[in-house]
């Protein structure tokens, strides 16, 4: 109330001209121009009374607070519903870790509220403080105009200046009336402000204190005396008094936030009804058959992760509720994928013991109990966990995977086993409680990661994305991009989860933000994991963008247009660039780099370019080159250093082309540009084949000539225009030669046309009698030596074998 007080003290003070400020107003803000005439005077009145009316209306907006009651009485019942939780709780320090996280955040929230209302409440008074400074000068501006007035005029202005002074006290009282309510507000607010950053302060003292005693002996171990001592009566008292307060309904709680429990219920009726009508259909998603099984565990489950984050300090009896629904429909679900009947029964132990433990939290179970309830839990885990591990290794016949854990589990309860016992209360419930806590999050996300996978493949298979042609034939690709998209934020999710049950980091929230802004020095300036995340986001949205724009080109436009292929080709590249460019220049905007530094880069790059890179550029710009002028495209026939092929690619650096033996060519794009290169199909696929025949001399020329006709026109692959020209071209040496021209339609079957028009051209020759002759020589001896062939004639000849 005496902040209250003050505050309007202060504001009269600053508001309300006294006597020294009408003296010296008038000189701060003495005006730089001459001061009108008489004849000003009276309009310049009714200006002022407009401009009143204005500012009234404005005034009115100001001074309307009905905005503020909204955000302020639920900031009051949050505040109201904070004590309660304290008072029910008790001292921080008697609090558990994930109680004091939990208020923390809600005190966060408050304080988020408060400062917005705050922030509010000052943006009007500083809007109210320019509106006075304004008429403030306005008042100092009439009373130097009547201060400059001759004693002969001012008989005849009085009036004027008279009603101009009058209402500028009026807007003066009226400014004083309007901060009133506004200042109040601020003070209220400011006042609970302060109460949340002091609680917040303790709450901060208590957790500093509790991470520094993990590593701490913090009660006696059971060896010493002082241990037992702890059980009096009191103990028993604070026990019975907690089991007391487990069971009390906080109606504040069902009376605002009811609705939620009400809504998770109709929502795990909902999936549940859901999964039974719509089973056959959900069955072709194999992700889903857990699901299938267990409907109404699948309803509980989801609703209960869907939702239960939303509640605010639920009372400890529905916090139990919750997590024994949770755990147990978990249970199930993960009965259900890992079909393991020892596996299993260790899911179903663990979500007992974990409902217990919740349970044994919510009554906010003494020290000394708690701390007899998890050695019990070590003495009896040990062992079982020992014997299923030797089960599991007499089923399996080798050490499995699970038989490592089940040993690992059963040393860790006994690391924490011994450090109850030495009285290092902290380190062992942070090995159980984080180490049981690390499980579930594991089992909820094998869980999250099948809804999420087997939900998005059952909505691009059915209703609307069945109608387009692209979700029918890029489905499958979509469906792979989006199920990484969907792992990689749950697997983050769940990761940061970690690192909250291990107590790294108070909250999920808290540790994002710390790792995003961890950062390390590069070069000058510093790098943070912020910068890089939005560096690859930006990247990777840029490519799956232009995958989608050139798939819906393909799929929805290009069809329509029947565009060629080689134009359908370069946009789409050309498209590819483009949009990874952009997205390129615009993820280091995102990370925060300034696209100046890329001055003296470029710099840089012209001489690597110069000296390195002059191959790889001068590729690349070949390569647009290739896509602007198009001298080929993907499907034209080439002839690449005396090797046939089709291209089959047109990329950045080089072009694939593919040969007849089905082996592909890799050729730079500079070849391509700057050497001889034929292209088959360019303007057009039409070829002219010519196939050579000799014929032996004696043969009938007429005849030869209407076989060759003969085999061009019957063969359906010739065109008839231009027509086949067999033609007679000259005696050789051993035949008479012939050549076959003919045209075809398609230069891709040169090769078995000219098969087809050979094999025709032999039968007919052998069916009308002309010889294809063998090449022949005559051989002239001018001199012989008469010994050689006396030899010859004289050499008796080679006995024959029997």
């Amino acid at each position: 109330m005496k902040r209250i007080l003050f505050s309007l003290l202060l504001s009269l003070i600053l508001i309300v001209p006294n006597g020294h400020a009408e003296e010296t107003v008038p000189v701060a803000s003495e005006p730089k121009v001459a001061l009108p005439g008489m004849a000003e005077v009276m309009p310049r009145l009714a200006r002022l009374a407009e401009e009143k009316t204005l500012l009234d209306t404005r005034l009115g907006v100001l001074t309307n607070l009905a905005a503020f009651q909204a955000p302020l009485g639920e900031l009051r019942n949050r505040n109201a519903e904070l004590q309660r939780l304290s008072d029910r709780l008790g001292t921080p320090q008697e609090w558990s870790v994930d109680q004091l996280v939990q208020v923390r955040a809600l005190l966060d929230n408050q304080k988020a509220a408060a400062s917005r209302l705050l922030g509010d409440v000052s943006g009007r008074l500083e809007e109210l403080d320019t509106l006075h400074r304004d008429w403030l000068e306005r008042q100092a501006f009439w009373e130097a105009w009547q201060n400059s007035v001759t004693p002969g005029q001012r008989q005849i202005t009085r009036q004027g200046f008279s009603d101009a002074r009058r209402l500028l006290q009026q807007i003066e009282q009226q400014f004083v009336e309007v901060s009133r309510p506004l200042v109040a507000l601020q003070s209220e607010v400011t006042e609970l402000q302060t109460a949340l950053n002091a609680q917040t302060g303790l709450i901060e003292e208590a957790l500093a204190a509790r991470r520094g005693q993990v590593f701490q002996k913090t009660g006696p171990s059971f060896l010493n005396s002082d241990f037992y001592r702890q059980f009096n009566p009191q103990l028993w008292t604070s026990f019975l008094g907690s089991l007391k307060r487990l069971g009390e309904m906080d109606a504040f709680f069902w009376h605002t936030q009811g609705w939620l429990a009400v809504l998770q219920l109709l929502g795990a009726a909902l999936v549940a009804g859901t999964l039974i009508v719509q089973r056959r259909r959900a069955a072709e998603v194999a992700a889903w058959n857990f699901l299938l099984r267990h409907p109404v565990a699948a309803g509980i489950f989801v609703s209960i992760v869907a939702l239960g984050s939303v509640y605010r300090t639920p009372p400890p009896l529905w916090r139990l509720v919750l997590g024994a629904l949770a755990a147990f429909s978990a249970a199930v679900l993960a009965a259900e994928l890992l079909r393991h009947r020892r596996k299993n029964l260790l899911v179903f132990l663990l979500a007992s013991v974990y409902v217990v433990s919740l349970a044994l939290q919510a009554i906010v179970l003494p020290e000394p109990l708690y701390r007899l309830y998890l050695s019990l839990l070590c003495i009896l885990g040990i062992p079982g966990l020992l014997w299923l591990a030797a089960r599991e290794r007499q089923a399996t016949d080798a050490p499995s995977g699970f038989t490592l854990l089940l040993k690992l589990g059963a040393l860790l309860l006994g690391v924490a086993l011994l450090a109850q016992f030495g009285g290092f209360v902290s380190l062992a419930a942070r090995l159980l409680e984080s180490s049981l806590a690390s499980i579930f999050i594991g089992l909820f996300t094998a869980m999250t990661l099948r809804l999420g996978v087997g939900g998005m493949a059952l909505v691009l298979r059915y209703g609307l994305f069945r109608q387009r042609r692209f979700f029918r034939v890029h489905g499958a690709e979509l469906t792979a991009r989006l199920e990484w998209l969907v792992k990689v934020f749950i697997l983050t999710y769940a990761g940061l989860h970690l690192l909250v049950a291990w107590r790294l980091f108070p909250t999920v929230g808290e540790a994002w933000h710390r790792l995003l802004d961890f950062s390390f020095a590069w070069g000058s300036g510093q790098l943070s994991l912020k910068m890089l995340l939005w560096f690859a986001i930006v990247i990777y949205a840029a490519v799956v963008c232009s995958w989608f724009l050139r798939t819906m080109l393909d799929e929805e436009f290009f069809p329509r247009r029947r565009m060629d292929r080689g134009v359908r080709d370069s946009v789409k590249k050309l498209l590819h660039y483009s949009v990874v460019l952009l997205g390129f220049f615009l993820a280091l905007s995102m990370a925060g780099i300034d696209l100046k530094n890329f001055a003296v880069l470029a710099g840089a790059l012209g001489i690597g370019i110069g000296f390195g890179l002059q191959n790889i550029v001068n590729n690349f710009i070949s390569g647009l080159i290739l896509l602007f002028e198009r001298p080929i495209k993907v499907g034209d026939m080439v002839v690449v250093d005396n090797e046939w092929g089709t291209v089959r690619k047109i990329g950045l650096r080089s072009t694939t082309v593919e040969t007849f033996d089905l082996a592909e060519l890799i050729v730079p794009n500079s070849l391509l540009v700057s050497e001889k290169v034929t292209n088959w199909t360019l303007s057009n696929s039409r070829s002219r084949l010519v196939i050579p025949v000799g014929v032996a001399y004696g043969s009938d020329v007429p005849k030869v000539l209407t076989i060759l006709a003969e085999a061009a026109r019957q063969h359906p692959d010739v065109l008839k225009e231009p027509e086949p020209s067999p033609i007679f071209v000259a005696f050789g040496d051993s035949s008479l030669d012939f050549e076959l021209r003919v045209w075809m339609a398609d230069a891709q079957k040169r090769l078995l046309v000219r098969n087809d028009l050979l094999q025709y051209i032999d039968r007919r020759f052998r069916e009308e009698g002309v010889e294809i002759p063998f090449p022949q020589r005559d051989l002239h001896l001018r001199s012989v030596d008469s010994a050689i062939i006396g030899g010859m004639q004289e050499k008796p000849a080679p006995p024959r074998s029997e």
